[in-house]
């Protein structure tokens, strides 16, 4: 989040590392742990 008023700004994996969209699937640099992205809004760890 950031701003004022507030606006997200992107995704972030459970280890704190931001995460990348491609196709709807992004990999944790740090964990490798994939996230999947559904509708721009609900992210999923597969």
């Amino acid at each position: 989040m950031k701003g004022n008023p507030a606006k997200q700004d992107g995704w972030m994996s459970e280890a704190g590392a931001k995460l990348i969209f491609e196709n709807e699937v992004a990999v944790c640099e740090i964990s490798n742990e994939k996230y999947k992205i559904e509708n721009g809004c609900n992210v999923m760890k597969l």
